[in-house]
């Protein structure tokens, strides 16, 4: 339930995917943004809101929920791994946490890599120095996304079969 439908601590109280998924969403609109930009203000302006969006703790403004796709990815992990190890999980729910936490983790090493780069532009002193991170920045963002929508499913899978 942390996981998908609600825990306390997040914008709207929603669920931890559901957060990183909308954070991330908005990490992809301005990895977008990123690789149309001209000037470098505005590369490092876009470079500076996907990290709003990962990780608010190195970016606190920005127009995501403030919570970063990184924490929120890193608690339904961890929410996940709590209900695998319940001792009366199903074997089913072990299954399926185990490949979820497997996407996750992909998922926080591929945020790790984004904003990695999102630093080099914002960093950079020109936007030929910034050129190669930002092309890498879409790409990474969708990485994450895919992970994230592949966890989803794999919830989806688990809630189904145990039958919530």
């Amino acid at each position: 339930g942390h996981v998908m439908t609600a825990w306390r601590d997040t914008p709207g109280q929603v669920g931890l995917l559901t957060i990183a998924q909308s954070d991330t969403r908005i990490a992809a609109a301005h990895a977008l943004l990123l690789s149309k930009a001209s000037t470098l203000n505005d590369m490092k302006l876009h470079a500076g809101h996907v990290l709003h969006a990962l990780d608010p703790a190195i970016e606190a403004a920005g127009p995501a929920s403030g919570y970063g796709a990184k924490r929120a990815a890193a608690g339904a992990m961890q929410h996940v791994g709590f209900t695998a190890a319940v001792d009366n999980a199903s074997a089913t729910v072990k299954s399926h946490a185990s490949t979820v936490t497997a996407t996750l983790t992909e998922a926080v090493a591929a945020i790790d890599r984004a904003i990695a780069l999102a630093q080099k532009v914002r960093s950079a002193a020109s936007p030929a120095e910034a050129g190669a991170p930002i092309r890498d920045v879409q790409s990474v963002v969708e990485e994450i996304g895919r992970g994230l929508q592949q966890s989803e499913q794999e919830m989806r899978l688990m809630m189904k079969a145990e039958g919530l």
